[in-house]
């Protein structure tokens, strides 16, 4: 992946166009994140966006749902596209913006993964991993789920509600 998706967005990648002068605060300065750190984000999310859409259509492991959520995914990070070119705003607004895409960039990766590597083991009862998959794991409160996600190598813990322990728990 690109460094630039996992970046803190640090003050010096940004720069100062303006202020704004506001009775309360005072003067704040205004401005935007270097073209260029921009275009690597734009870059990034227009790949994962394509190749999220591409996987959606070529692989028999797609749910009804999976369209609509890379349609909103696409739909919400050109906004924040849009926002980023046109909006000069303080350093924290400006990283928070770019934070927003840097999110809906994960997610598109999030379901490239899910599409390509966990539906079609979960589809096939036969499969056991042999190693965990690199994913920071889930939370699950049903045993059939967690069976099929441990089964499959995602990291698992089972949640139970406190009525369902027994006594010597």
């Amino acid at each position: 992946y690109d460094p630039i998706v996992y970046s803190d967005l640090e003050r010096d990648m940004w720069e100062k166009t303006g202020e704004y002068k506001d009775s309360y605060y005072g003067t704040i300065d205004c401005g935007h994140f270097r073209r260029d750190v921009i275009d690597a984000l734009v870059r990034c999310f227009h790949l994962y966006k394509h190749r999220a859409i591409s996987r959606y259509t070529t692989t028999e492991y797609k749910d009804a749902s999976d369209y609509k959520l890379v349609a909103v995914l696409s739909s919400l990070g050109e906004k924040v596209i849009e926002r980023m070119n046109a909006v000069t705003e303080p350093f924290y607004g400006s990283r928070s913006t770019a934070r927003e895409l840097q999110r809906l960039i994960l997610e598109l990766i999030g379901f490239i993964n899910i599409v390509t590597e966990v539906r079609p083991h979960l589809r096939n009862p036969t499969y056991n991993a042999t190693v965990t998959l690199p994913y920071r794991g889930v939370f699950c409160s049903t045993a059939h789920c967690l069976q099929d996600l441990f089964r499959v190598g995602i990291p698992v813990w089972y949640v139970r509600h406190a009525s369902t322990l027994g006594p010597s728990t």
